[in-house]
């Protein structure tokens, strides 16, 4: 039998966990070389655009490329999970990219060690996960806005100027403050301050985009909030008779020369099936060839996560969440009783503020319909939830709630709370403000974590302080996966001070030994064990939890099935 003929388009687990394993001490190297206040700036070149100097890991990450597919695959897959901790706390996919290249490949020999498969090795590595980041959320202490600036001077490469603006946006506005950051038009840094509620997910598609600063600014928009996927036949007409009525109806008159009025119009869902929709697909091209002045007022904001978030959102903007039916009974009853919409009443269901601006990572509501009343004050329906919300975390923490529940209850006080702040990056550049912003962004997502969640010590210094006290009650395998943690901490730990006198000629467990020793970070900018070197603890939480996701992915995966024989280039 001719050999060639057995070639399938399947990858065995040997191979893939091969090239999971080169990938991932790839990406490593490659974000290794920016990681930390003595990492270099990296050079991204965009296709028609300025080069981007940035030392920003998801932004490297983002712009990496494999020509396998195979190779490819796996690198999108950890820019995926990596995503959640940028909108999160800013700063850690270096980290965490760096810890996963270092720990799967010890997950994986213990897991041939111990004669146990992966998955079993990984849910005892989850539940020392769990209990490390318990003992993190003990440690930290509640921000003031003296962290506020030693965070941000981390975050910033010590740019006094900036660290200082923020400090004063926290001192003037309160803990609660919600910072957008923009690149502004000209040299000058700007800050300016409205009401609204921000929702950590963008738009969806950058044919959205309406000015120069990457964003989609919407003026009095009707806002139709789905509370569930629009992914069958229902939602998707209830979707396209929203984009008809509103813009493609007159967008048509006005092509004729007719008299009408475009509406602007945003869409929030978890997701959207574009297959279902008989007009996204045409609406997106068309908005693609538009110029940016004359775009159709239209925006789509997928993907999010924080229902609760987006409940008090529509709530504050006056709208009806629109919800999926699956038994059309009670469909039919709630149209009947006005609580459903249909395609001819949809429009009773938008809410709306005086402006949507979005970005492809966050999203703000400035000044929603019922947030205030007109002599200023907070409104009836602000107050009502805002008490309610207190009330629920009081109860929680009263009653031993599980931390995720506490921590949903305050993230939705803190939103509710903000004031919207928009700080504009100037700079001599486009160029120099896009990169100065990239900078700002990761340290105003930190602090904003910190004020909700608590400060402690940065530079990983409080996961791999938990590490070391877990270690001690550990045995057997316990023991073997806690060491593959501290290991793994002391190599990124080590690669963070390798080139500064504190950690010349000293190897990595040498140098996490004095850290250790100190109770504290090595300050490489002063040059000192000061303690000011600060960050929120949901940090190190959330890059431990992406290490679980991103090794999770890889070690319970078994076989790689490519598009054909034919891209199979992995047999010999």
């Amino acid at each position: 039998m001719n050999k060639n003929t057995m070639i399938t388009n399947v990858v065995d687990k040997d191979t893939l966990h091969k090239i999971q394993n080169d990938v991932l001490q790839r990406l490593s190297d490659i974000l290794a070389n920016s990681f930390g206040p003595m990492g270099s700036n990296t050079c991204v070149k965009k296709e028609n655009a300025f080069n981007i100097y940035t030392k920003d890991g998801h932004t490297i990450l983002k712009n990496i490329y494999f020509h396998g597919i195979i190779e490819q695959s796996i690198k999108d897959d950890v820019e995926s999970i990596t995503r959640h901790i940028v909108k999160t706390v800013g700063d850690g996919t270096t980290s965490a990219v760096m810890l996963s290249a270092e720990i799967y490949t010890a997950i994986m020999d213990i897991s041939k060690e111990y004669n146990k498969p992966p998955v079993e090795i990984l849910n005892a590595f989850k539940s020392i996960i769990d209990e490390i980041c318990t003992n993190i959320k003990c440690s930290g202490h509640k921000a003031t806005p003296k962290d506020i600036y030693d965070i941000s001077m981390i975050s910033t490469n010590g740019n006094e100027f900036i660290s200082n603006t923020i400090k004063d946006i926290y001192n003037d506005y309160g803990m609660e403050v919600f910072i957008d950051v923009s690149a502004s038009t000209d040299g000058d840094t700007v800050v300016k301050s409205y009401d609204g509620m921000t929702l950590n997910t963008g738009f969806s598609d950058p044919c959205f985009v309406t000015n120069k600063n990457n964003e989609a600014v919407l003026d009095h928009p009707r806002i139709y909030f789905f509370q569930h996927p629009i992914d069958t036949k229902e939602m998707a007409v209830l979707f396209d008779a929203i984009v008809s009525k509103n813009l493609i109806q007159p967008y048509s008159k006005l092509v004729k020369g007719q008299e009408a009025t475009l509406i602007p119009t945003v869409i929030i869902t978890p997701k959207l099936s574009q297959d279902l929709s008989a007009i996204m697909g045409s609406v997106t091209n068309l908005m693609s060839q538009q110029d940016m002045a004359n775009k159709l007022p239209f925006l789509v904001i997928e993907g999010y996560h924080q229902t609760d978030e987006v409940a008090d959102i529509c709530l504050l903007c006056n709208g009806n969440g629109i919800r999926k039916y699956i038994d059309p009974e009670i469909l039919k009853h709630d149209i009947e009783t006005g609580d459903a919409p249909t395609p001819d009443t949809i429009q009773d269901f938008c809410g709306t503020c005086d402006q949507v601006v979005a970005t492809n990572s966050k999203t703000s509501f400035i000044n929603p319909v019922d947030m205030k009343n007109p002599d200023g004050s907070f409104s009836t329906v602000y107050n009502n939830l805002l008490s309610y919300l207190e009330s629920g975390l009081k109860n929680a923490q009263n009653n031993g709630e599980d931390a995720r529940v506490i921590g949903t209850f305050k993230r939705r006080i803190h939103a509710l709370k903000s004031n919207l702040v928009e700080l504009m990056i100037g700079g001599i550049s486009q160029s120099d403000r896009d990169a100065l912003r990239d900078l700002v962004e990761d340290a105003v997502l930190n602090c904003r974590s910190a004020a909700t969640y608590g400060v402690g010590f940065g530079a990983n210094f409080m996961a791999y302080s938990a590490i070391r006290k877990f270690r001690s009650h550990a045995d057997n395998m316990t023991k073997d996966i806690v060491d593959s943690l501290k290991v793994g901490y002391e190599y990124i730990i080590g690669k963070l001070y390798e080139n500064t006198s504190f950690g010349f000629n000293k190897t990595d467990e040498e140098i996490c030994d004095t850290l250790i020793e100190y109770g504290c970070p090595f300050n490489i900018r002063t040059q000192s064990f000061d303690g000011i070197v600060s960050s929120s603890i949901e940090s190190d939480i959330i890059i431990l939890e992406t290490v679980s996701k991103i090794i999770g992915l890889m070690a319970t995966c078994n076989q790689f099935i490519v598009p054909s024989p034919m891209h199979n280039v992995y047999v010999d």
